[in-house]
């Protein structure tokens, strides 16, 4: 019954509105009850004008952009992890914007010799970009050799990159900032 007690006056500390936000998350985070912690979180009203809660749409293009897209194929290679022939795409960042950028939505687009869309597929990437700079990521996408699929992506494209003719395009469509702002294109 104590406990009970506990957790209902904990429950109606979160409730109350409270002036500052960050008063209810540290009431919450003081809660060791892990459900009545959970209904604490929720019942907080955040206020529209925190640049965390409201994503901003700008019909301009965004200020980042691709410049550099590094497709390869990689053989077999047990000692480096590669159990499998895959190709990679490593992709490099410029962020034109006056803000730091630590994360982009995007999409990626990789054509063969002949044009056609064989990837075509949204990506996040977690990238620090300071203004003015450009930042390759550190992580990177690959399509392995499924050698019961035949027209995986690795079969469809192995043969253009090989021969340097596929073509990547990359859509950044969402920008998070430093700051905590977002902001789609």
């Amino acid at each position: 019954m104590r406990i009970l007690i506990s957790s209902l006056s904990v429950l109606a500390l979160c409730s109350a509105a409270l002036a500052d936000t960050e008063e209810d998350l540290s009431a919450c985070r003081r809660e060791t009850d892990s459900l009545v912690r959970l209904r604490c979180y929720d019942q907080i009203d955040v206020p529209a004008t925190d640049p965390r809660s409201s994503t901003q749409t700008s019909s301009e293009a965004a200020p980042v952009t691709m410049t550099n897209a590094m497709l390869r194929h990689q053989e077999r290679n047990p000692d480096r992890g590669i159990y499998s022939p895959r190709l990679e795409l490593r992709l490099s960042f410029a962020n034109a914007s006056e803000k730091t950028v630590v994360a982009i939505g995007h999409r990626v687009e990789i054509r063969d010799a002949f044009g056609d869309v064989v990837v075509d597929q949204e990506g996040k990437l977690d990238i620090r970009i300071p203004a003015g700079e450009t930042a390759s990521a550190g992580s990177f996408y690959y399509w392995e050799d499924n050698q019961f699929i035949p027209n995986d992506p690795y079969s469809l494209l192995v043969g253009a990159v090989d021969a340097s003719t596929a073509k990547v395009a990359v859509t950044v469509d969402r920008v998070i900032y430093s700051d905590g702002s977002i902001v789609s294109y």
